[in-house]
């Protein structure tokens, strides 16, 4: 359990010139501080070009003066490996309890009565990326939570955020993956699977009268979230999500969404909820999803968005931030990291490609296993440089530092009751935990279609499953539900 890791950055500066958004940044970049402290050693040997080693230290980010530093040998061997104790280890058994309280209803949730389904999807696919939904997930309750989302099927086509509410796109996104995660456990697969054929029609119904077809503005070729509901582009991609996963795309559904999307797009690469709205990372990740589920990613300015995103991760705490000049957040670890792995792979596509066929760009068959400092030293019979630089150069090869955002999660996040957080002085809520382990993910699975490895922080216990970054859910459940509706179609 080891990790070579450079000093931390420099804080970031106010030119003397207090704000109330600087003052709340130091106060996050102290409290980010306090956490790494129980972490990483106070000082580290670095190379002072000659010849020698000096102490460096990791809060300061750049090399402490000579004074008092007692210059000391240089170290022929690899690259500084210093040790990485147990506050960096998931706790994977608290987060777990966690969230099976979260579907027992414990805690204060009636603030949240009309997204019921989403704290379903939230706990269940918690517990999958933990890999403990068949393990930790009893069958009484997996049959039961199936039923419940049975009853959220509105009369006239999908889902509710509760039984008996007005459907909703965001519930019945969340319920439709809520059910394909399902489809993996034994005791409610078939209901599940089920429930999602017996809703199928309905919710192609509903999401076609979520189609703006026509009319004057800004909101033609959108969709809205429900009747009378906003148009923006989170209804886009939560509409073509589930048409994707149940195989309901038609050209009446599709018909100028990407010209939609396109406009939203803003100059600084991100997109915004509606055109001429701020980027923001929860709505760039829908925009770029949905232009990628439509086929035609090359629509958007991929090179300026890549710039944008890389942008938004904060360089001392390691977390990425939602929009510029805003705070670091634990759960835009998944809205904007998996905008990374998305880009990876769509960077290349320069004309439009048919869903199924940009579909195969996804696939997870090439996936290797996270590797860290252990691995290299059981392969080469202890460390070497050449270890170090290949975890360094898929560092190197990534948009984004994969390592500081599992040190933000891993040492930031976790709260000591179990759940994770937005950021240290926050308590956990169930929301944080799903995106904050989706994002943890992201961060480990990065380069899984690349030959470099990525690093993994900490012990191999740490490693989390890998996620499908279009859907947020495992890619064996996009594949089965896919695949099964497809059959369907054909028969």
């Amino acid at each position: 359990m080891y990790l070579w890791y450079p000093p931390l950055p420099l804080r970031a500066e106010d030119d003397g010139l207090a704000t109330l958004t600087s003052r709340e940044q130091a106060e996050v970049e102290r409290r980010v501080d306090e956490a790494l402290k129980h972490v990483l050693p106070r000082t580290v040997r670095t190379n002072s070009g000659k010849g020698k080693s000096k102490a460096a230290s990791f809060f300061g980010g750049d090399d402490e003066d000579d004074d008092g530093v007692a210059d000391v040998e240089a170290d022929t061997g690899p690259p500084l490996l210093s040790s990485c104790p147990s506050l960096c280890e998931l706790s994977m058994d608290l987060h777990s309890l966690y969230l099976q309280n979260g579907l027992r209803g414990s805690g204060c949730h009636s603030s949240l009565d009309a997204s019921r389904p989403w704290l379903v999807y939230w706990c269940v696919h918690g517990l999958d990326v933990l890999d403990r939904l068949q393990s930790d997930l009893s069958d009484e309750s997996a049959r039961a939570i199936v039923a419940f989302l049975a009853r959220c099927v509105h009369p006239n086509g999908g889902f509710g955020g509760g039984p008996g509410q007005q459907a909703h796109s965001a519930p019945t996104y969340a319920a439709v993956l809520s059910l394909a995660i399902l489809t993996s456990h034994p005791a409610c697969a078939e209901a599940a699977l089920g429930v999602l054929r017996t809703a199928r029609q309905g919710v192609y119904d509903f999401l076609l009268r979520c189609k703006v077809a026509s009319g004057s503005g800004d909101a033609i070729g959108g969709f809205r979230v429900s009747r009378d509901g906003e148009v923006d582009t989170r209804g886009a991609y939560t509409v073509l999500a589930v048409a994707s996963l149940l195989q309901l795309q038609s050209a009446e559904l599709t018909a100028g969404v990407l010209d939609w999307i396109a406009a939203c797009q803003t100059y600084e690469g991100g997109l915004g909820g509606e055109p001429g709205n701020e980027a923001h990372g929860g709505y760039t990740f829908c925009g770029l999803a949905a232009a990628a589920l439509l086929g035609g990613p090359h629509r958007l300015n991929l090179p300026l968005l890549s710039k944008w995103a890389a942008n938004r991760q904060m360089t001392r705490e390691g977390g990425f931030q939602g929009r510029t000049n805003k705070l670091v957040d634990g759960c835009y670890s998944f809205w904007v990291g998996a905008l990374f792995p998305m880009l990876d792979r769509l960077q290349n596509v320069r004309e439009h490609m048919q869903p199924d066929e940009l579909h195969r760009l996804f696939d997870d068959t090439q996936a290797t296993t996270p590797s860290t400092a252990d691995d290299a030293a059981a392969t080469a019979g202890g460390s070497s440089s050449s270890d170090a630089d290949s975890l360094d150069g898929a560092l190197e090869s990534s948009l984004f530092d994969s390592l500081a955002l599992q040190r933000y999660i891993l040492v930031a996040c976790q709260g000591p009751m179990g759940g994770l957080r937005d950021k240290p002085g926050k308590h956990p809520d169930l929301y944080h935990t799903c995106y904050c382990l989706s994002g943890l993910s992201v961060a480990q699975h990065a380069d899984q279609q690349q030959a470099s490895r990525t690093p993994l922080l900490g012990r191999q216990d740490n490693l989390v499953a890998p996620v499908h970054p279009l859907y947020n859910i495992r890619h064996a459940h996009v594949e089965r539900i896919r695949r099964v509706f497809q059959q369907d179609k054909k028969q």
